[in-house]
This record gives C-alpha cells, sequence and structure tokens, in this order.
C-alpha cells in the first residue's frame, strides 16, 4: 500500500550505480528504512531531497513484511541549509541521536514534532546551537522514559560550591557524599541542565551559552548512563576532525 507521511531524513547513503538507503523518521510510522531507485542519476526525481536534515512529504510503497521499503516521491517541506559548522554539527548529532535510538517502525509522533521544532530553530542567528542540541537530547530522555528526577526547590537552594547530578535518578543535590552514580559540577551547569529537562523550546533559544562544556559532559554521562552501547558518539568525532583540519 501506498503511505504519504512527513519525514525527517535521518541518513541516507549511496547503494550501486544508481540508488540511494536512506533512514526517515517519519511522523505516522517511526523509523523507515527505504530504497529511492534511481536518486542518484542527474535528472533524478529526488534531487536534492535525500540529504540529511532535510524535512520532507514522502511517499512510500509500504509493505508490512519488508525491512526496507520502496520511496515512490519525496518532496521538500523544508531544509536546515546550515553552514556554520556548530549548527550543521548539532542538527547531524540530534538525527544521528535519534537514529541510534528510536526503534524501526516505532510510531511517536511527540518525538517527532521535538526534531522539527528544534531543528528549525538552528536557522536562528540568535540561538546557542549547543543549547539546542543539548535540550533535544534531554528532551528526548524525558520521551524515552527516563526523565531526571530531581526537585526544582533543591535545584534553586544549591549552594555556590555547585553540588552533583546522581545520573543513575537524575536527582540534583548539594552532596553526593556515599553515591556510586555521580558527577560533580558548579551550581550554574546544574541549573542549566535543570531547564534543558523542563524548561519549553523558547526558553532555551533565548538562554545565553554559559558553562557549555560542563553542560555537555552532564548531558553525556546521563544519556550514556541509561542507554548504554546506543550512546552514538560518531557526529563528535566527525566535527573534531574537521575543526582540527581547519
Amino acid at each position: 500500500m501506498l503511505i504519504q507521511t512527513e519525514a525527517v531524513i535521518l541518513r541516507s547513503l549511496p547503494y550501486r550505480e544508481t540508488s540511494r538507503i536512506a533512514t526517515l523518521f517519519t511522523r505516522s510510522k517511526g523509523k523507515l528504512s527505504v530504497i529511492a531507485k534511481g536518486a542518484r542519476l542527474p535528472k533524478s526525481k529526488f534531487g536534492s531531497t535525500l540529504q540529511a536534515l532535510s524535512v520532507v512529504q514522502a511517499v512510500i510503497y509500504y509493505r508490512p513484511t519488508r525491512s526496507l521499503q520502496t520511496l515512490s516521491e519525496c518532496a521538500h517541506i523544508s531544509m536546515v541549509r546550515l553552514e556554520d559548522l556548530s549548527r550543521l554539527s548539532a542538527g547531524l548529532r540530534m538525527v544521528e541521536l535519534t537514529n541510534a535510538l528510536m526503534q524501526e517502525e516505532e510510531e511517536n509522533p511527540e518525538v517527532y514534532d521535538l526534531l522539527v521544532s528544534v531543528l528549525s530553530r538552528l536557522n536562528g542567528t540568535h540561538t546557542s546551537a549547543a543549547l539546542l542540541q543539548l535540550y533535544y537530547e534531554m528532551q528526548l530522555a524525558s520521551a524515552l522514559g527516563f526523565a531526571p528526577g530531581f526537585d526544582r526547590e533543591e535545584v534553586r537552594t544549591l549552594p555556590a560550591k555547585g553540588g552533583a547530578l546522581l545520573y543513575d535518578s537524575g536527582l540534583i543535590v548539594a552532596d553526593a557524599e556515599g553515591q556510586r552514580y555521580a558527577k560533580r559540577a558548579s551550581r550554574p551547569a546544574l541549573r542549566t541542565f535543570a531547564i534543558l529537562s523542563r524548561a519549553r523550546l523558547e526558553v532555551v533559544a533565548a538562554l545565553t551559552p554559559r558553562n557549555v562544556d560542563e553542560v555537555r559532559q552532564l548531558v553525556a554521562q546521563y544519556l550514556r548512563f541509561h542507554v548504554a552501547e546506543a550512546y552514538p558518539e560518531r557526529a563528535r568525532k566527525i566535527l573534531h576532525q574537521l575543526q582540527g583540519s581547519a
């Protein structure tokens, strides 16, 4: 049967001489692997729609018994054009994480809408790409069932010397003595972690980035604990390589 759905292109790879295999995160069917026959030909009907980070309207010839579906048509809804390296890296990181953590054909329109809304914000010149990326990571964690369990009042009353994140539970505490899974951090970094976990996108988009590297370490430690081997690293490594050759 034919299905029509919005989708974000998570990944796209050449296949044989003329085709491409792409991973789509669709709004109605979750993550799907598709083959776009003839997509590598000079006058392909798919054009540039299969580039990672594209938001598209896709028509898919779908058969439940197949793991690789056939992409029939694809048209841009929007395309995230990110010439700035930090914004491109943030976008690639978000789709990489989505690809790694979402299961095949696991419908989740909440995560789809989250991804599209955060990607659209990356085009803004007055937003922090790093904070948007970390916001997406924490919101994805919440959607997958492991939202941090900290108490707002305890975060508000953290001492000047800071405290710790208990990354097994997501609690933020002033004293982590005797805790096995704890990462100490400054008060500003822990408060930013809390904001990324529970604030609205509009709030995060207006934040001035501070202690970003420290916050990134908190988010990475938290996610690694909860998703273990599924936690991807490829986009981060590529960014380091690009920065080293710049």
